[in-house]
C-alpha cells in the first residue's frame, strides 16, 4: 500500500507557483524603509518574495510584471500617501485583483502605511488629488477601473501601520499572517503541537529532511492518542507530495509499518511535556487520552478543554485509571465532567490547578501534600459542597469559590496558611459561617458578597495587612468583633445599616455601601444618621454602586471632608443631587453612570477633574459644571448618551474649558481637558463657527499672529456605534497636525489623542452601544504650543500665512474596528479675552481669506471658477489685496520648489 502510494506521487505533482509573496509598493514612500525590512524578514523566513528590483535586465518590464503576478501565491500591496499616483502601481493592483477574482485561493493583504483605510477607502485626501490629476491626463479611460481595485483592496482584511505602532512589530505580524498561507513551507518550528516534545519532533523532523532525492515513507507507531503529532506534521507537508517528499503513516499495529515497507519508524511519546484538547473535537473514546497520560512521565502541562459528556461507567474508568505524571506544574479541566476526583497521589510539583464550571462534589477525599501549589480556580462549580482540609498546600497564595451556590462548609484551614493572600466566596448562597481560631498575617483580600445565608464571621483577620473585606449583602446582623481592630482597610464592603457606626476612625480609605437588607428606616435617613460618624470622617472613597433602594443622598454629605471619589453608579432610583455637594472641598472623581433617572446636576466643587455620567438618559440640566473657578487646569467629563442635555449644559461646557485654558496660562502650564457629549447641531454652528469640516480632515490658513493666542481648540464628530463583543469597551482618538512645506508637501508637527475607557464596568457583561452621533471636544496645551512653535518658525522665512491641515481618526482598539468620523473642527480662544478670531473680520486695511472647507480638501488652491463650480460651501472675498496675498504664496510655493515664474 505504502509502495503503490510512492508511486502515485511520483508520477503525478500539483502545479506549484514560482513566488510566495508579491509585494505592491510605492518605491518613493516606502522602498528604503518599511518594504526594504518586510522584505527582509520574508527572506530571513524562507519565503521566496518577488519585488520590483527583481526584473531581469532586458526585460520587457510589464510583461515580467505580469508574469509574476500570475506566478505568486499571495500579495502583499503597501498602500501608502502617494500609492495612487503611480499608475505603475494602480496597473498592477488591477493585475492582482483580477487574479484574485480568478482563483479564491489568492491570497491579498493590504498594509495601509501610514493613512487610514478610509482614506483609501473613499479615496479623500492625497487619493483624491491622485485621481484628479489622472483624470485630466491620458490615463482617464483606466480611472474608474484602479478606483474599483482600490476599493476591493481596501475592503479587505489587513494592516494599519501608523505613527503610534511599532514597524518591527507589525512587520513580525504580517509574516505570521502570511505563513498559514504558505502550505508547503514544512519545517517552521513555531508550528510544533503542543503534543510533541521538542526532543520528538527534531527526531521526526531529522526523518524528513535527508534523502531529498527520493520520496520517504515514515511511520508512527503508538497508541491513537498521538496520531495528532501526524496530523500536525501531515499538515506541514500538505502540497508537498514531489520529488522528496515524505508520506506519515500512523498505526497502533507495529506490522502494518513494518510489512509496508516503511523505512524510518518513529515511536517515542515519552519526552512529551505539554498536551492541550480540545475535547469537543474528539471522536475516540476519551479513555485512550487516560491511556496516554500514563505514558507521558515528562508532562508538564495538561489542558483539557471543552464539553464532554461521561456516563457513570466512564465516570469509574476515569478515577480508577486516572495517573499523572509527578512533573506537572498546570492542569486546567474546566467543565470536568467527574463528580469525584481521582483518589490518587497528585502532583507534588503542581502549581496551579483550575477547574471552574465542573460537576465536582468534592476535590479529594484524603489530605494531599501539595506543596507548590499556589493556586486553586474552583469559581462555578455549583455542585461543590465543601472545600477539604487544604493544610498540605503551605504555598498556597489563592483560592477562589466564587459562585459555588452549594457550597456550605469551609475547611478553616484556609485561613491559618501561611502564604494565603486572596480568598473570594462571592455568591456562596449556601454558606452559613466562616470560623477560625487563627487567620494568617498574609491574607489580604477576603470576599463574601452574595453569601446571603451567611449568619456567622469569626475569622481573627490581622489588622495590619488586611487589604479588601467584603461582607456584603450577608445575613451578619452586627459587625462581627473580629473586624473591629482593622484599620486602613483598601476596601470595605458592606450593607447600609445603623450597625456601620460602631467602626471605629480610619477603619477603610474606601467603604462599598450595598442595599439594606433589613430596611429598618428609608435609606436616605440612615445615611443621614451614619455619615457623621467616626468611620466616615477620614473616608477617601464612598461607592453606593447599584443601590436601588437610594433615591436621594442626603443633605449632610458634605460632612465627607476628606472624601475624594464619589460613585453612584446604576442607582436609578435617584433624580438629583444635592446642592451642598459643591462643598466637598476634596472631591476630585464623581461616578453617576447609569442613574436613568437623574435629572438636574448641581454646580460641583472646584475641586473636581473626572466626571462620568455615561447613559444618564434623563440628564437635562446642568447649570454649571462647578460653583466656582476650577482649581486644577485638567479634566474630563463624560456625557456619554445623554441625549436630554440643554442648551445650557453645553455652555457649561465650553465655559469649564474656557476657565481651565485661562488657569494654565496663568500658571505658565500645559494642561489637557476632554469633553464627551452627544453631538448638537446648533452647539457645533456656535463653537465652531469658522473651521469646520464634514470630513476627517480640515486645511486652515492661519490668521496673522497678533490676532491668534496658543489656545487651539479641536473637536472631532463621530457616528453612533456598537462594540462588537463584551471586551470592546474602549475608544482610542487622534487628531495630527500638519505644516504645509510647499505644494502638495506636509510635514508633521504633533499628534494629540487619548485612549478611552467607554465603560468603566471593568466586569461588566454587557456590549457598549453609542446610541448617538457624539463629539469630543478637547484642548492639549503641549500639542497647542508645537503648533504655535511651528508657525512661528514658518513665519520667520516668508510673509504668507501658514497653512495648517488636521487630521482625525478614531478606532476600537480591540478589534482595530474603525469608528466612523462624520466632522472636525478647530477653535482658536483667547486667554482672558471673551472675543475670539474671526476670518471675515477687515483689521487695519487687510482681510484675511476664509477658508472654510466642508470636505477636507485644499480648495484655497483652486481658481475662483473652479471653486464656484464645485458648490462647496466656500466663501472668498474677491478683491484686489485677496489676489495680491494669493499671489505672494504662488511666489513663495515657486520658490520653496525652486520652479521657474
Amino acid at each position: 500500500m505504502a509502495l503503490s502510494l510512492a508511486a502515485a506521487s511520483s508520477s503525478s505533482s500539483p502545479p506549484t507557483t514560482r513566488y510566495d509573496v508579491f509585494i505592491s509598493f510605492r518605491g518613493e514612500d516606502t522602498r528604503n524603509g518599511f518594504t526594504s525590512h518586510l522584505h527582509a524578514a520574508l527572506l530571513r523566513n524562507q519565503i521566496h518574495t518577488f519585488i520590483d528590483y527583481r526584473i531581469p535586465k532586458g526585460g520587457v518590464v510589464w510583461n515580467e510584471l505580469v508574469e509574476a503576478i500570475r506566478d505568486s501565491k499571495l500579495f502583499v500591496v503597501i498602500l501608502s500617501e502617494n500609492y495612487a499616483s503611480s499608475s505603475w502601481c494602480l496597473r498592477e493592483l488591477v493585475e492582482i485583483m483580477e487574479c484574485k477574482k480568478k482563483n479564491e485561493q489568492v491570497i491579498v493583504i493590504p498594509v495601509f502605511y501610514k493613512i487610514e483605510p478610509t482614506r483609501v477607502r473613499k479615496q479623500s485626501g492625497s487619493y483624491r488629488r491622485a485621481f484628479d490629476e489622472h483624470e485630466r491626463s491620458s490615463n482617464r479611460k483606466h480611472v474608474q477601473q484602479w478606483r474599483t481595485a482600490l476599493t476591493e483592496a481596501s475592503d479587505l482584511s489587513g494592516f494599519t501601520c501608523n505613527h503610534h505602532r511599532h514597524e518591527a512589530q507589525l512587520i513580525d505580524e504580517i509574516v505570521e499572517a502570511i505563513f498559514p498561507n504558505l502550505n508547503y513551507n514544512c519545517y517552521r518550528d513555531e508550528l510544533r503541537s503542543p503534543f510533541i516534545s521538542n526532543r520528538n519532533y527534531t527526531s521526526v523532523k531529522s526523518l524528513l529532511k535527508f534523502k531529498l532525492e527520493k520520496i520517504l515513507v515514515i511511520g508512527i507507531w503508538d497508541d491513537v492518542a498521538d496520531s495528532q503529532i501526524a496530523t500536525d506534521l501531515i499538515q506541514l507537508l500538505c502540497n508537498c507530495l514531489n520529488s522528496g517528499s515524505r508520506i506519515i503513516l500512523t498505526t497502533r499495529d507495529r506490522n502494518v509499518l513494518s510489512s509496508g515497507g516503511v523505512e524510518a519508524i518513529h515511536e517515542d511519546i515519552h519526552g512529551v511535556e505539554s498536551m492541550i484538547v480540545d475535547m469537543n473535537e474528539i471522536t475516540i473514546d476519551p479513555r485512550i487520552i487516560i491511556i496516554a497520560l500514563r505514558k507521558m512521565p515528562k508532562l508538564r502541562l495538561l489542558a483539557l478543554r471543552g464539553n464532554i459528556n461521561l456516563d457513570l461507567e466512564w465516570n469509574i474508568v476515569f478515577v480508577k485509571d486516572f495517573q499523572l505524571s509527578n512533573d506537572l506544574r498546570y492542569i486546567e479541566w474546566n467543565k470536568c465532567p467527574l463528580k469525584f476526583l481521582p483518589s490518587i497521589c497528585w502532583p507534588q510539583k503542581l502549581v496551579q490547578l483550575s477547574m471552574r464550571g465542573s460537576n465536582i462534589k468534592k476535590l479529594w477525599d484524603t489530605k494531599q501534600m501539595l506543596p507548590s501549589l499556589e493556586m486553586i480556580d474552583l469559581g462555578r462549580c455549583k455542585d461543590l459542597i465543601e472545600c477539604p482540609n487544604l493544610t498540605g498546600a503551605t504555598n498556597l497564595k489563592k483560592i477562589s469559590f466564587y459562585g459555588c451556590e452549594n457550597l456550605q462548609d469551609v475547611h478553616p484551614s484556609i485561613f491559618s496558611l501561611s502564604k494565603i493572600e486572596d480568598i473570594y466566596l462571592d455568591y456562596c448562597k449556601k454558606l452559613k459561617r466562616l470560623y477560625s481560631d487563627y487567620c494568617s498575617p498574609s491574607l489580604s483580600y477576603l470576599w463574601t458578597i452574595g453569601c446571603s445565608n451567611l449568619e456567622e464571621f469569626s475569622i481573627p483577620m490581622i489588622g495590619d495587612h488586611s487589604k479588601s473585606l467584603y461582607l456584603s449583602s450577608s445575613a451578619l446582623s452586627e459587625e462581627s468583633s473580629t473586624i473591629m481592630h482593622l484599620k486602613n482597610l483598601t476596601t470595605f464592603g458592606i450593607n447600609i445599616s445603623y450597625s456601620i457606626e460602631k467602626l471605629p476612625q480610619n477603619f477603610a480609605r474606601t467603604i462599598a455601601l450595598m442595599d439594606p437588607i433589613k430596611h429598618e428606616d428609608d435609606t436616605c435617613i440612615i445615611l443621614s444618621r451614619i455619615l457623621p460618624t467616626p468611620v466616615f470622617l477620614s473616608l477617601k472613597r464612598l461607592s453606593f454602586e447599584h443601590c436601588k433602594s437610594l433615591s436621594k443622598l442626603p443633605d449632610n454629605i458634605h460632612v465627607l471632608q476628606s472624601l475624594q471619589e464619589l460613585s453612584l453608579e446604576s442607582c436609578h432610583a435617584i433624580t438629583s443631587l444635592p446642592e451642598s455637594i459643591k462643598n466637598l472641598q476634596k472631591l476630585i472623581q464623581l461616578f453617576i453612570d447609569d442613574c436613568k433617572m437623574l435629572q438636574y446636576v448641581p454646580p460641583l466643587p472646584p475641586s473636581i477633574i473626572y466626571f462620568a455620567a455615561r447613559n444618564c438618559k434623563s440628564l437635562k440640566t446642568i447649570s454649571s459644571l462647578t460653583s466656582e473657578p476650577p482649581k486644577t487646569h485638567w479634566a474630563s467629563f463624560k456625557f456619554y448618551n445623554c441625549t436630554k442635555l440643554d442648551d445650557d449644559a453645553y455652555e457649561a461646557v465650553l465655559k469649564d474649558l474656557k476657565s481651565r485654558i485661562e488657569l494654565a496660562a496663568s500658571n505658565e502650564c500645559s494642561n489637557i481637558s476632554f469633553y464627551y457629549l452627544p453631538s448638537k447641531e446648533s452647539i457645533l454652528n456656535d463653537w465652531f463657527p469658522h473651521y469646520y469640516s464634514t470630513e476627517t480632515s480640515i486645511t486652515v490658513e492661519v490668521p496673522p499672529d497678533h490676532k491668534i493666542s496658543s489656545c487651539l481648540v479641536v473637536c472631532m464628530l463621530f457616528s453612533q456605534f456598537q462594540s462588537r463583543d463584551f471586551s470592546n469597551k474602549h475608544l482610542t482618538f487622534r487628531c495630527e497636525c500638519y505644516l504645509e512645506k510647499g505644494c502638495n508637501e506636509w510635514e508633521w508637527i504633533a499628534t494629540s489623542g487619548k485612549t478611552v475607557h467607554l465603560t468603566d464596568h471593568t466586569f461588566s457583561v454587557n456590549q457598549f452601544e453609542m446610541i448617538s452621533d457624539h463629539m469630543i471636544l478637547w484642548y492639549d496645551g503641549e500639542y497647542s504650543n508645537k503648533i504655535m512653535e511651528a508657525i512661528k518658525e514658518r513665519k520667520r522665512g516668508t510673509t504668507c500665512n501658514p497653512i495648517l491641515k488636521f487630521e482625525f481618526y478614531a478606532h476600537q482598539p480591540e478589534d482595530n474596528e474603525e469608528v466612523v468620523i462624520k466632522g472636525c473642527g478647530i477653535r482658536w480662544m483667547h486667554v482672558n479675552d471673551e472675543e475670539e478670531i474671526n476670518p471675515d473680520v477687515i483689521d487695519e486695511g487687510e482681510i484675511i481669506p476664509d477658508v472654510i472647507i466642508d470636505e477636507g480638501h485644499e480648495y484655497d488652491h483652486l481658481e475662483l471658477e473652479d471653486l464656484q463650480r464645485t458648490g462647496k460651501r466656500v466663501d472668498v472675498h474677491c478683491c484686489a489685496l485677496d489676489i495680491v496675498n494669493w499671489f505672494k504664496r504662488l511666489l513663495w510655493w515657486r520658490t520653496e520648489t525652486k520652479e521657474e515664474i
